[in-house]
């Protein structure tokens, strides 16, 4: 009977540490995907003031509620 115990509590060890391997695994995914997203967004901002010097203000005038919303929503 003991034996069946000690198995049944190594099983629920080795779940845990799987979930917790999962858990571990998808926040890492989660924080790479934020860091791409940043890069992509940082480059977004160098291309628009770029736009921005060369067509004079052109984009921020009538995009800024969106250029704004992305700062915001990206923002920690």
């Amino acid at each position: 009977m003991e034996g069946y115990f000690l198995f049944h509590n190594l099983q629920l060890l080795m779940r845990l540490l799987y979930m917790k391997f999962l858990d571990n695994l998808v926040t890492g995914m989660l924080k790479l995907v934020k860091m791409v997203l940043l890069l992509h967004l940082k480059e977004v901002i160098i291309l628009v003031l770029k736009a921005r010097v060369r067509f004079g203000h052109l984009i921020l005038l009538l995009y800024p509620k969106i250029f704004i919303t992305h700062l915001v929503n990206f923002s920690f």
